[in-house]
């Protein structure tokens, strides 16, 4: 009973909550339901925040206690709502009943022209979504080229400061690409999809719970690690290959245990259309909610089968319908199904029909699945890109530290007769590649998950497999490339012969 006393979080965000504001006006209304009703269910829904509910109860009071008539309670919401699209909403409402619209006539076409307004605006924020990731894409790829550049420059031209020409091209390149984080942080494209149900099966309340505080632990030893280094001579490229292997390992596996739990989730939104629609049709014909649960578990949905069949067990036990759908929504563990349930109950207690109902958010619930769908398409490049940039970046960094100790091995041999380059020390050498390493690694997982952050867990495997791409990269190639270049260095002890 502990589940029907929790409420669940109200969406904090504001267009989200005008979605689910918008989808009960238009299911009440296609109802036939009064204005007066429709806002009694509004009033009274847990779903919104009091940023809403608190202008309809005191309409509702207006309306029922004081005698106000349609007119008189759409002039209140109009003055009293502070968002801009339900003001004109209201306003349009109240002109087209003063022109004898009715009012389910006046949803439909309203609500066809809501859907219609947010896919232009997916449309346009998945271009600008496309061509962002492109571009963080393009810059990724050329960091290499700018870390040699900015090293062979100290080298060259004999700059008295490498460590200062270091540090400037750490900035320059941590800068212009944190630059691109600015830009993903406006993406609104992306969905929550974990939701925020207090019970919820034990393994994945830990997998939860440890996201910060492993991600902090992880990050403090790359951070750490690099100060460790210098009461042993200085970072090394096993030191910095074992210190980066050791923080991705942990957060690969904690990403890849949560997103199991995520791809679950996935399959039961994808059943979730087909489960509303058949719903409202059993509940149409029967009549009875407890045989409509009935059918239900007979017809079998698969993945959610259990949870159907939680349903009907509710319902026999004498709990309300209400929060016997709740509850399926809660524990289906989506935030998209505790919405969509949610406003289903909500409704369906205020008087609303099954059948509009059902029809109204199982095609709310397909559109989400398709827009999520199209995003994935587009941020997939990212994903599938970013390892492989990542391996890139540290082999390049791996053979620039053994070309360096090379070179800075004949520099020095050479520097009694000839000056041509100054000699970069192997360990700053291996400093300056690492730190750039992990610094692509942080803001690469982070617009990952910035772009198509479903949950944290997607920010922690990627973190995760970035960091230990990037340490076993570094360490293979370094071997491979000191086993190469081996006979350079055999030059070099023969310059030293002479």
């Amino acid at each position: 009973m502990a589940g029907l006393k929790s409420r669940p979080a109200p969406f904090q965000n504001i267009a989200g909550e005008i979605n689910s504001l918008m989808i009960m006006f238009c299911i009440c209304a296609l109802s036939r339901l009064s204005l007066t009703q429709i806002i009694s269910v509004v009033s009274r829904s847990s779903l919104l925040s009091t940023r809403f509910t608190s202008v309809f109860q005191k309409a509702r009071i207006l309306n029922e206690k004081w005698g106000y008539g349609q007119s008189e309670t759409l002039n209140y919401l109009t003055e009293s709502l502070r968002d801009p699209q339900l003001k004109n909403y209201f306003t349009r409402l109240k002109h087209a009943l003063k022109a004898g619209v009715a009012l389910e006539d006046f949803a439909r076409i309203e609500y066809s022209k809501y859907l219609a307004e947010l896919e232009n605006e997916f449309e346009k924020g998945l271009e600008k979504l496309r061509r962002l990731v492109e571009a963080y894409s393009t810059l990724v790829s050329i960091v290499s080229l700018l870390m040699v550049s900015f090293i062979l420059v100290s080298m060259i031209f004999g700059s008295s400061d490498s460590v200062g020409v270091m540090e400037l091209s750490f900035l320059s390149i941590t800068m212009t690409l944190s630059s691109t984080t600015l830009i993903f942080t406006t993406n609104n494209l992306r969905r929550k999809m974990l939701n925020s149900y207090p019970v919820r099966p034990s393994r994945l309340a830990i997998l939860e719970r440890l996201a910060k505080p492993l991600t902090a632990a992880c990050l403090l030893l790359v951070a750490v690690s690099t100060q460790v280094a210098g009461f042993f001579g200085g970072q090394s490229v096993a030191y910095s290959s074992t210190a980066l292997a050791a923080a991705g390992a942990p957060l690969a596996l904690h990403g890849f245990l949560g997103r199991r739990w995520c791809r679950r989730i996935n399959t039961y939104e994808a059943v979730l259309p087909i489960f509303l629609k058949s719903f409202g049709d059993y509940l149409n014909a029967t009549g009875s909610y407890r045989s409509a649960a009935r059918m239900l578990v007979v017809s079998g949905f698969g993945p959610i089968q259990s949870l159907v069949q939680n349903i009907e067990t509710r319902i026999k036990l004498g709990i309300s319908h209400a929060h016997s759908l709740t509850l399926f929504g809660r524990e289906m563990l989506s935030n998209l199904a505790e919405k969509t349930l949610g406003i289903l109950a909500e409704t369906l207690e205020g008087g609303a029909r099954p059948t509009e109902a059902c029809s109204v958010l199982s095609e709310h619930v397909s559109s989400t699945l398709m827009r999520d769908k199209r995003r994935s398409q587009i941020t997939s490049s990212l994903k599938s890109l970013s390892i492989p940039l990542q391996a890139v970046l540290a082999a390049i960094s791996a053979l620039m530290t053994t070309l360096l100790s090379i070179l800075s091995g004949v520099a020095k041999l050479m520097q009694p007769y000839l000056m041509l380059i100054r000699p970069v020390e192997t360990s700053v050498a291996v400093n300056y590649f690492y730190t750039i390493m992990v610094a692509v690694a942080v803001i690469t997982a982070l617009n990952i998950y910035l772009a198509d952050g479903d949950s944290v867990f997607s920010f922690t495997h990627y973190l995760g497999m970035l960091l230990f791409v990037s340490g076993l990269s570094f360490f293979a190639m370094a071997t491979a490339s000191d086993r190469i270049l081996s006979s350079f260095a055999g030059f070099g002890r023969s310059m030293s012969s002479l």
